[in-house]
């Protein structure tokens, strides 16, 4: 698409790549990044990681649930486990209260209590499944072979193992761009255009805007499940199914700051759901991605992230809550947090209303029902 001299990547050895952090006991406290780190005692669970580790390999084979959802051989009490219950059980309590749950909140915003490890890990799901121990299923799981007429881009992201990548305009770029070439090459686009109905059968579907009917073989979805639902009204089932899918709200502060503030230099922070704190993470911005600071001096640049299966309890409805309610928050955990005593030079705050699906344990079975059907 043209976009390579755009493209800004993170290498090995660049801070953003190998540090990340966890706030834990009111300090900042390094995720262990290296082989030699597993062996040492560990600050966030008062202990060796080694031994959480080897409590996974030395596990009994993995067997999967009766006829009736219950385990056999006492591995688990019913067939599909939370993320909590499952690295609980493999590793111990303290990876699943801290690491795991740090995890959860900086992905899916979420409570690792209540999402489903079938749905949201797969990878590890199937690793125990197929290979007895979560660590011995990483270890055997096969490489990705590249296409040989990969692109040269790709080809370098795989031989310099970038751990991201943005554009240096921003990712919006990215969508604005394949719209443009596939406009090029005929595709319609048919933009501010809500579906009003979808009629779902055997062999085609038929979506239904407000001025017109389009025909298809297969419909893909990007909306939001409740959006959904409301254009599959006319499908009593499928309508119920996908409006039990939840989705969480999630308060985003940007903060920009003259000079280079941060204590240590990292992707970012996140905090487990154990640690009082009105934030779920801080992504250190102007750390992974220098080169889209101002120019002309140096600024450190925080990305706030509050709320998430928390939103309603902390700061009541996302519809009547105050940005400078949130902004004000987001200021004293970086003071808290961080050490920033020094006022931001620019603010920005977004309300994001259910923005990221909640795959709690049930979610597979919801699915398996809606193919059935």
């Amino acid at each position: 698409m043209g976009l390579d001299k755009s493209v800004l990547p993170v290498k090995p050895g660049h801070p953003a790549a190998g540090k990340r952090l966890l706030f834990i006991n009111d300090q900042l406290v390094a995720l262990p990044s290296s082989l030699l780190s597993i062996f040492q005692k560990n600050p966030i669970i008062n202990n060796r990681l080694i031994y959480p580790i080897l409590n996974d390999l030395f596990q009994a084979k993995f067997k999967e649930p009766d006829s009736d959802g219950k385990a056999q051989a006492g591995i688990s009490g019913v067939a599909e486990e939370t993320v909590h219950e499952f690295f609980s059980r493999r590793f111990n309590p303290d990876v699943a209260n801290y690491f795991v749950s740090a995890l959860c909140r900086g992905i899916f915003a979420g409570d690792s209590k209540h999402l489903s490890m079938r749905s949201c890990f797969p990878p590890l799901y199937e690793a125990e499944r197929k290979h007895r121990s979560v660590i011995l299923g990483m270890m055997n799981a096969p490489r990705d072979i590249l296409p040989s007429d990969s692109c040269d881009l790709v080809q370098a992201a795989r031989r310099e193992r970038w751990a991201m990548w943005t554009l240096r305009e921003g990712l919006g770029l990215l969508p604005d761009t394949l719209a443009e070439k596939l406009q090029e090459k005929g595709v319609q686009i048919r933009y501010n255009s809500p579906c009003q109905q979808l009629h779902v059968n055997a062999n085609s579907c038929k979506v239904e805007l407000e001025n017109e009917t389009l025909e298809a073989q297969h419909v893909i979805s990007a909306v939001p499940a409740k959006a959904l639902a409301y254009s599959l009204s006319s499908h009593d089932f499928l309508c119920q199914q996908v409006q039990d899918i939840i989705s969480v709200t999630v308060g985003v502060v940007s903060l920009q700051y003259d000079g280079d503030v941060l204590p240590t230099q990292a992707f970012g922070f996140l905090v487990p759901a154990l640690q009082p704190s009105w934030v779920l993470g801080v992504i250190y911005d102007s750390c992974t991605f220098p080169e889209q600071d101002a120019a002309g001096k140096k600024t450190t640049r925080l990305t706030v992230m509050m709320g998430g299966h928390w939103f309603h309890e902390l700061f009541g409805s996302p519809q009547l809550v105050q940005k400078e309610r949130l902004t004000q928050h987001a200021m004293e955990s970086v003071r808290e947090h961080l050490g920033v005593d020094t006022p931001p030079e620019h603010v920005s705050c977004e309300v994001l209303e259910e923005c990221i699906p909640q795959y709690v344990v049930g979610h597979q079975a919801r699915l398996g029902k809606k193919c059935e059907k």
